[in-house]
């Protein structure tokens, strides 16, 4: 038995994340979808650090503490995919030696703070499609070494910095599709 899922098909119209403690450690899917949760409180995930997949996709997500995903070293995908995200901010993913899959598509996302993806040596797909981002700081992907895919399409891109870039290796695709770029 190398993998146990744990889909929470709990209707529910509570907005609170539930107590995981009480998660078998041999979980290592975790998927929490369509449940109007708005805050991932800190340390939610504190006795779960065997969990590799975790989908939080289409809640209510606004808040994301620095802590909230402590103890997750073998964490390998994260979807947060259609929430109220809007920042992603320096110490979020710190914890996140193994992360290869990121999504944080159809939030709002207006601001990526510098030092972000930092840890994610690993991590090789980011998604980032359909957020509210206008400017990208320079060397906000710095860390990024092993990354095939980056998603920056339908954002409110109108200007790339000459630096935004720095550090960034992408051996698959950029897509900057839908933007309001106009000179590269």
């Amino acid at each position: 038995l190398n993998s146990v899922v744990l889909e929470c098909l709990i209707q529910s119209n509570r907005t609170i994340f539930p107590n995981l403690t009480q998660i078998p450690t041999i979980v290592t899917t975790f998927f929490f979808n369509n449940k109007r949760i708005k805050e991932i409180p800190q340390y939610a995930f504190k006795t779960n650090s065997n969990l590799k997949h975790i989908e939080l996709m289409n809640n209510l997500i606004e808040t994301i503490h620095n802590k909230s995903f402590f103890n997750l070293i073998n964490l390998e995908s994260l979807i947060l995919s259609r929430n109220k995200l809007r920042k992603l901010s320096k110490f979020m993913f710190s914890e996140f030696k193994n992360m290869k899959h990121l999504d944080f598509g159809s939030n709002s996302i207006e601001i990526i703070e510098y030092g972000c993806f930092e840890n994610l040596t690993k991590l090789n797909f980011l998604i980032l499609e359909k957020n509210s981002l206008q400017i990208i700081e320079k060397n906000v992907f710095f860390g990024l070494n092993n990354i095939e895919i980056v998603g920056l399409n339908n954002q409110k891109l109108a200007k790339l910095s000459s630096f935004m870039f720095n550090n960034l290796f992408i051996k698959g695709n950029l897509d900057l599709s839908q933007n309001l770029i106009s000179l590269i």
